[in-house]
């Protein structure tokens, strides 16, 4: 099965999404007095206690719907059955990122605690998923695959951590970097979306 996301629009997406997040997230951060990623997790700016906790929640649903059609374009950019369970397991962490802004810090059932730590897990097996086949392919090369291992790497230490706020902040812009940097590539090999469909 070929997802019929066309590569320049699932790149178009992936780089918004990675846009409107950081933007929200800043206003969130900038709103939130005394704010310390050292101190903080990346969940903070998301809780009652924050004025800008608004720009956060929204910028996760944001977030993860506009992540979708990048994710959705990634088996058609990188083939096989890698590609196609590497894109799958984006984009179900694409879906948790949204969830993380529905369900913010203090929801009731630790909804956010759980959500936050599929959209963890699904990002850290996504990004190892792929990261041998873009160091291999000509068309991403070795950059891709090195910042999917950096990205899986920082979230399983977010995750031995405990969740740490330097780790967190961590893995959340790492994987960011990786999204934009492999956007950019789906966006240059566009054109030759019909040459890769065989």
């Amino acid at each position: 099965m070929t997802f019929r996301v066309p590569l320049r629009v699932g790149a178009g997406f992936g780089l918004l999404a990675s846009i409107v997040w950081l933007v929200l997230d800043f206003v969130a951060v900038s709103l939130y007095p005394g704010y310390d990623p050292r101190v903080n997790n990346v969940s903070d700016a998301g809780s009652a206690a924050n004025p800008g906790a608004w720009a956060f929640n929204a910028g996760g649903v944001l977030g993860g719907i506009l992540f979708l059609p990048y994710t959705l374009a990634i088996p058609r950019a990188v083939r096989g059955r890698l590609g196609m369970l590497g894109g799958s397991l984006l984009t179900a962490a694409a879906v948790f990122l949204a969830l993380v802004g529905v369900f913010p810090e203090g929801s009731l059932y630790e909804l956010h605690f759980r959500v936050s730590v599929g959209f963890f897990l699904f990002v850290l097996a996504g990004s190892a998923t792929l990261a041998y086949p873009l160091r291999e392919s000509h068309a991403f090369g070795p950059l891709s695959g090195y910042l999917a291992g950096a990205t899986a790497a920082a979230a399983i230490a977010t995750g031995v951590t405990g969740i740490a706020p330097l780790p967190e902040h961590l893995a959340v812009y790492i994987a960011l970097l990786w999204t934009a940097q492999t956007a950019g590539r789906m966006w240059a090999i566009g054109p030759e979306a019909l040459t890769l469909e065989g």
